[in-house]
């Protein structure tokens, strides 16, 4: 289902899905840096105290299905096994597609559909900085789990200042090797 939607198949081209096992769903963080780290010279002491740079967010696995049946009335009309058959793959097609779309759909949601069963998409995850628990984490008591946003260059977003503001938080989320790969923007944004 993954290659049917732009955004799973983005996370697992660049190696971001994986398989997960056990009670909950943990995906370790790196927070902060190692504090001890220091240059010496000769038998100079090292700072060997413990450093907290690691937390983990969990999440808890969601479920989706759906089935596909026949009535005895329609086996009857379909006793061939060629046309039950027939009547079968075209029932699997269209689940399949309803499974793929209610997914995408739930990608972007907030998790709160279904009584809470939906995954928890990307209006839950990019919440408002300094609001919002994900993964068990509070990002207002956390700061390390605050999204980050633009500080735009004027007092509108626009035309004229889109790049200036998107490379500026690029930037801004550079840490060695790692950066953002992906942007994704909603059509609310209003171009004067």
């Amino acid at each position: 289902m993954s290659n049917h939607n732009a955004l799973l198949r983005r996370l697992r081209e660049n190696g971001n899905q994986t398989s997960v096992t056990g009670r909950d769903i943990v995906r370790e963080l790196e927070y902060a840096d190692n504090g001890t780290v220091q240059f010496y010279s000769g038998y100079e002491t090292l700072d060997v105290s413990p450093s907290d740079v690691l937390s983990a967010a969990v999440f808890e696995y969601r479920q989706l299905a759906g089935n596909v049946t026949i009535s005895g009335l329609e086996q009857v009309k379909n006793s061939g096994t060629e046309a039950l058959i027939n009547l079968l793959e075209a029932r699997i097609n269209v689940l399949e597609k309803s499974l793929m779309n209610s997914l995408s759909v739930s990608l972007y949601s907030d998790g709160t559909g279904s009584s809470g069963k939906e995954v928890g998409g990307l209006q839950l995850i990019v919440a408002d900085a300094g609001t919002g628990t994900v993964g068990g984490i509070n990002s207002s008591t956390y700061t390390f789990w605050q999204n980050q946003q633009t500080t735009a260059t004027s007092s509108a977003f626009s035309v004229a200042n889109v790049q200036s503001d998107m490379n500026t938080i690029y930037l801004s989320l550079v840490r060695g090797a790692d950066s953002p790969d992906l942007v994704m923007a909603g059509t609310n944004a209003l171009m004067h």
